[in-house]
């Protein structure tokens, strides 16, 4: 394999990646609109313990929901060679750093954009 095609294969990866973690944020975001669902219409809460709820969850809910657009923007970036989204991917990955998981995937994701001819296809270098 040519060295043009190993850098189209790694913009292709961690597009593919990012789409993976937009999609497991998604499913974290739908969990939470369903239980603020539950929260405002079947608790039975009312008052102050209903809103202390529901901000409560709108809290555990706009980080995935970032995540979500962030992680799906990242990856259509990449596959645009747009410097925004070579950009987005670097602070997907710098976000990814908050989870157990993320951290290795943040070691790996910010080494290999910092390399030169990644940067060649979102940069004229």
């Amino acid at each position: 394999m040519g060295h043009y095609a190993l850098r189209m294969a790694a913009v292709r990866t961690f597009a593919v990646i990012d789409f993976v973690l937009a999609a497991i944020a998604g499913l974290g975001a739908l969990f939470f609109i369903g239980v603020l669902a539950f929260a405002v219409f079947w608790s039975g809460d009312t008052g102050q313990e209903l809103a202390a709820g529901v901000v409560g969850v709108v809290l555990f809910l706009l980080p995935f929901a970032v995540a979500t657009v962030l992680y799906l923007a990242a990856g259509i970036g990449l596959l645009r060679r747009r410097p925004w989204g070579y950009y987005l991917h670097a602070a997907g990955a710098v976000l990814a750093m908050f989870t157990v998981v993320g951290i290795v995937y943040t070691v790996f994701a910010i080494a290999y954009a910092l390399r030169d001819d990644f940067k060649a296809e979102f940069f004229r270098l």
